[in-house]
């Protein structure tokens, strides 16, 4: 990874390939088995998109078996109440603190009355979908904190997630799956986070993908010994985004984020290894990319593109 000080992010993009064809568990079959495990019990909060993730659950049966609470706070004032204010409602800051405000909640009230071996959890979303106002992509952020073994300390997966379906039903139903995926693979394929990750679009295909998942963070005891670098590649290479963003630190960013109402610098190259060549090209571009665009430096977002394909492939490989 280029970690020059003057480079903002660094993106990497991603090239196809074929992928090993499987027949995914099915989302109610996942639910059910939740729901049938008498370990794991918890909280479904959200906002934005119905609740779908709990409608799945009590779909399957046996929710009472995993679901202590359900709930969704779409007004401002009464999720600024529970949650605390914040200035911007579908983003990471309020996923975190919905999730940590259900998990101590949950554990706080039943603790001490639920059996010794309950895994605890707290799953949340906040998420801006299609609708009658806004026909643009639905996009927002999931994660689960949970026990992942009796009494632990909570392990927390978030990821941001972009819906790609025309309709705002059909939105709602990705975000459905979605969440009923992520819950089962947070509790089942923990130990293998490239696994977990994977299954994450299980039945999220209709012969082209229904959702991009352009962010992945874990958090907790369990993942401590997981790059999130790594773990961010792994969404390239299972195909669940196109490209994915660092910022000079090393640490995963939206690009949305980055990139809002800036201009672009793209410097494109495998940077094995980045030299001062490479640098001096970057500074003297800018400064004259900043000439011709008449900009300053600090409205200008200078990337490092680095494609997992080759820039020049053999006709062979072609």
């Amino acid at each position: 990874f280029f970690r020059a000080d003057q480079f903002l992010v660094s993106v990497l993009s991603m090239s196809h390939q074929p992928m090993a064809s499987q027949s995914p568990m099915a989302t109610l079959q996942k639910a059910l088995a939740l729901n049938l495990d008498e370990s794991s019990y918890g909280t479904i909060a959200e906002i934005g998109a119905g609740q779908e993730v709990a409608r799945c659950f009590f779909r399957a049966g046996g929710a009472a078996g995993t679901i202590a609470k359900s709930m969704s706070a779409y007004d401002m004032k009464v999720s600024d109440s529970i949650y605390g204010e914040g200035m911007r409602y579908v983003s990471r800051d309020r996923l975190h603190k919905m999730l940590s405000y259900e998990y101590n909640l949950l554990v706080d009230r039943l603790a001490s009355h639920r059996s010794p071996q309950t895994q605890f959890f707290s799953f949340a979303d906040t998420v801006a979908a299609r609708s009658f106002k806004t026909k643009g992509e639905g996009h927002g952020w999931m994660g689960i904190s949970l026990q992942l073994y009796p009494g632990a300390e909570a392990s927390t997966l978030v990821i941001h997630v972009k819906m790609l379906d025309e309709t705002a039903e059909a939105q709602q139903d990705a975000l459905g799956i979605l969440g009923v995926n992520l819950i089962y693979a947070a509790y089942n394929h923990w130990r293998n986070p490239r696994q977990l990750l994977s299954s994450l679009k299980d039945n999220l295909s209709d012969g082209r993908p229904r959702i991009s998942i352009d962010l992945v963070e874990m958090t907790g005891n369990c993942w401590d010994g997981h790059d999130s670098r790594t773990l961010n590649m792994y969404l390239l290479e299972e195909e669940l985004t196109s490209a994915i963003m660092f910022s000079k630190a090393g640490q995963p960013v939206l690009a949305a984020d980055e990139l809002y109402k800036k201009s672009a610098l793209v410097v494109r190259g495998n940077f094995q290894p980045a030299t001062i060549l490479h640098q001096d090209m970057i500074k003297k571009g800018l400064a004259a990319f900043c000439e011709s665009i008449e900009e300053p430096e600090d409205r200008i977002a200078v990337l490092a593109e680095i494609s997992t394909s080759p820039i020049n492939p053999s006709p062979s490989s072609a």
